[in-house]
């Protein structure tokens, strides 16, 4: 009797671990409009992963090995994981993305343009801001470095929107 329950609780212990090991990831789509530079007046659109498990309340993680998955297109270049490191993926208390920072050149709760590299980019969401929650910065900083704003979303609630819409906010402001 006590093997069998020995067993039991091991195949139970093995499903645990077995799910966690395949655990589910949280997505979330995005768009950014180009407003400035050699970009302006083009979009781009993409998506980004991350392990659900990381979603805990006020954690925070940096590194290249924070996202599961990302792709973008930004004018001819694409981006995947492998192009891209995470400068802060942080949570608020509801274990909801409070602060994001993605891009080519990013390091510990920064990311930045490098001056010398035309394909540089990064981008952040901001849940809190009063500005532009969403935005991206793409080329170096010169006359053809563009700026962007646009929607992240989580596709799992595609209804429940974060877009930054300039005529939205400048009708707000009148």
């Amino acid at each position: 009797m006590t093997r069998l329950l020995g067993r039991a609780f091991l195949l139970a212990c093995l499903a645990l671990s077995v799910d966690s090991v395949f655990a589910d990831d949280r997505t979330y789509v995005f768009t950014i409009n180009w407003q400035s530079g050699s970009l302006l007046g083009s979009s781009s659109a993409g998506s980004l992963s991350f392990d659900e498990s990381l979603a805990m309340a006020n954690n925070q993680y940096v590194g290249p090995d924070v996202l599961s998955a990302f792709s973008l297109t930004i004018g001819s270049t694409f981006y995947g994981l492998a192009s891209v490191s995470t400068g802060l993926l942080w949570f608020d208390a509801n274990a909801d993305v409070r602060l994001l920072m993605v891009g080519t050149d990013c390091g510990f709760g920064y990311c930045s343009v490098h001056p010398t590299e035309p394909d540089t980019f990064y981008l952040v969401y901001d849940s809190q801001s009063q500005l532009d929650p969403f935005f991206a910065v793409a080329g170096p900083p010169n006359a053809e470095q563009s700026y962007g704003v646009g929607c992240f979303n989580d596709a799992a609630t595609p209804e429940k929107t974060n877009c930054t819409d300039i005529a939205t906010r400048k009708s707000a402001r009148s």
